[in-house]
């Protein structure tokens, strides 16, 4: 009888823990912004969009951005890309790539979305897309294809 308790215990003390450590991610929000640094008079266009969610066509003016927010999934895989645009001198210069991927800004950008992963923050300039570093610094990660 004692031993039908002790796994009775443990089981429910395994679950019990597994709740805790998921709910750590199922339910912090992630913020991701996108900055428009290109220089005064230059509009940033972008489309972004994960598997379930496209959150359309987006103006955004020299020192603004545009944010989002969602949860992390459980298995730590969410994907966001987006189609990025600017045009300049009348030629338009683009990106089409991952803007948010879950394993991989916690592992390959070094805590690019702060120490706990929840504040992402790129910013567009003339030659490429930078990320926010834990450091404070900004990294490019992508150039423009021209």
């Amino acid at each position: 009888m004692a031993t039908a308790k002790n796994v009775s215990f443990g089981f429910i003390l395994l679950v019990l823990v597994t709740f805790l450590c998921c709910s750590i991610t199922v339910f912090a929000k992630v913020h991701v912004a996108v900055i428009n640094g290109l220089g005064p008079g230059n509009a940033l266009y972008l489309h972004c969009r994960d598997k379930n969610t496209d959150l359309g066509e987006q103006t955004v003016h020299y020192n603004q951005n545009f944010e989002w927010s969602f949860n992390e999934n459980v298995f730590d895989t969410t994907l966001y890309w987006c189609r990025i645009w600017w045009y300049d001198h009348h030629k338009i210069v683009s990106i089409n790539n991952e803007i948010y991927n879950g394993g991989k800004d916690a592992d390959a950008f070094h805590g690019s979305c702060g120490d706990y992963k929840d504040r992402c923050i790129r910013k567009a300039q003339w030659d490429g897309i930078y990320y926010l570093m834990a450091n404070g610094s900004f990294e490019k990660v992508y150039d423009w294809i021209r």
